[in-house]
């Protein structure tokens, strides 16, 4: 056991401990973090890395306000090339509207007429080149004048695209929220539904038992055999509640996931990675409507009855074939 607090006790230091001087076997407690390089520092080598040529634009925080590993993880995955797993995406393909890395424009993309950098299509997502807007007001305004309105609508243009990505974001965080409520409320009828069904069940029982006096003599077989009908068309609307339930149980989990991916990459991640959320929640939304909807479509609404196919004098008469149980709505 006291191996096991000491290993423990190990581990907790080591993940807390600066991972440069690690490789040094030097135990120094980490103060930063690098969300770029997933990496933690301690203040000596978080000032190194700062000033490094390669990380000196790398994304620093305090270690106490790292984001949480499945977070990193998501924004790594939302800047991976899907075509090439070593590689970031860094251009949008305007032409064919795909993400690609500097190896897919070389190859791929080669014949496209316009790339744009992620950066460039945030700012400007449906015009190639800013200044066409403006081209016939150069002639009337002097030189000064004419890159002054150029930076004022640049600047407005970017303000306006960062707003509209921060109101799709809004966005489908409402169109989550409304899944979820319309989830949770499916599940809240299928639970009740079920219990419906399982008390349905039994009027079968029971309205038989009410004919028998009439037909005791016949009532065995028919008894039988309304019997298997009914523990079937049970079991069978039983599994299709249990299937709703179940599908729109782990459908509500994806839009509590999502929900939580997308406060996550909002409070942790930059704009990129909040457009390209949002650029991949495009596809997520379209796949949960489809599926709620199809969900609400389906809702159990059967009822188990006893329908009467003859009178009960026929029922006397011909008590083998007179009855059968039907899932009514």
């Amino acid at each position: 056991m006291a191996f096991a607090a000491s290993d423990e006790d190990a581990k907790d230091t080591a993940s807390e401990s600066c991972e440069p001087c690690m490789s040094y076997c030097k135990e120094i407690t980490a103060t930063v973090y690098c969300l770029d390089c997933d990496e933690k520092f301690c203040e000596a080598c978080g000032n190194c890395h700062k000033k490094s040529k390669l990380s000196k634009d790398h994304k620093l925080s305090k270690i106490e306000e790292a984001p949480p590993s499945h977070v990193v993880h998501l924004m790594k995955e939302l800047t991976t090339c899907p075509n090439h797993q070593a590689e970031e995406v860094v251009y949008v393909c305007v032409d064919e509207d795909k993400l690609c890395c500097n190896q897919c424009a070389n190859t791929q993309h080669r014949q496209c007429k316009r790339l744009d950098t992620i950066e460039q299509y945030m700012t400007n997502p449906t015009v190639t080149n800013p200044t066409e807007r403006i081209e016939k007001k150069k002639t009337s305004t002097t030189r000064t004048n004419w890159n002054q309105q150029f930076k004022l609508q640049d600047t407005n243009m970017c303000e306006e695209y960062v707003k509209k990505t921060v109101d799709s974001n809004e966005s489908i965080m409402a169109k989550l929220n409304e899944f979820q409520s319309q989830l949770q409320g499916i599940i809240a009828h299928e639970i009740s539904q079920r219990a419906f069904v399982e008390e349905n069940s039994k009027c079968v029982s029971n309205y038989l038992e009410i004919v028998h006096a009439k037909f005791e003599s016949a009532f065995n077989t028919l008894q039988n055999e309304l019997i298997v009908q009914s523990e079937q068309q049970t079991k069978d609307l039983l599994r299709k509640i249990s299937n709703q339930e179940t599908s729109a149980a782990d459908l509500c989990d994806q839009v509590k996931r999502d929900q939580e991916n997308m406060n996550a990459i909002k409070q942790h991640g930059q704009e990129k990675h909040i457009f390209l959320l949002s650029r991949k929640m495009s596809g997520t939304l379209k796949d949960i409507e489809t599926k709620t909807q199809k969900l609400e479509r389906e809702k159990t609404k059967q009822k188990i009855k006893v329908v009467e196919r003859s009178s009960i004098d026929g029922i006397v008469r011909s008590i083998s074939t007179a009855l059968e149980v039907k899932q009514k709505k």
